[in-house]
């Protein structure tokens, strides 16, 4: 994993989605802003190895046109960064941040 992205990721603008899926879920697709300051430190720490599990798989497959994903997103400084997880296949951090930024928290 590029030291850069772990070193300044507290910092980052970091956003995930979920997307994919051939049906339209209205508001299925909008961001949802991840504010890392607010997960434990164990939450945090399984997030950044999440992201560096999937920085590191070189041969990452590309999701099915049927299969919804979650999109994540990190700005820091001028540079952006993309990652997809499976829906399905997703590490339980993802899944859990996602559904507390449903929920509001």
């Amino acid at each position: 994993m590029n030291n850069k992205i772990t070193e300044s990721i507290t910092d980052s603008k970091i956003t995930i989605s979920l997307q994919g899926g051939f049906a339209a879920t209205p508001g299925l697709s909008q961001d949802k802003t991840v504010n890392l300051k607010s997960l434990s430190s164990h939450q945090k720490q399984l997030f950044v190895q999440a992201i560096e599990r999937n920085f590191s798989d070189s041969m990452s497959p590309s999701p099915y046109p049927d299969q919804h994903y979650y999109l994540l997103c990190i700005i820091t400084g001028n540079e952006e960064y993309h990652f997809t997880f499976p829906e399905l296949d997703a590490p339980e951090i993802i899944t859990q941040i996602w559904d507390a930024s449903k929920k509001g928290g």
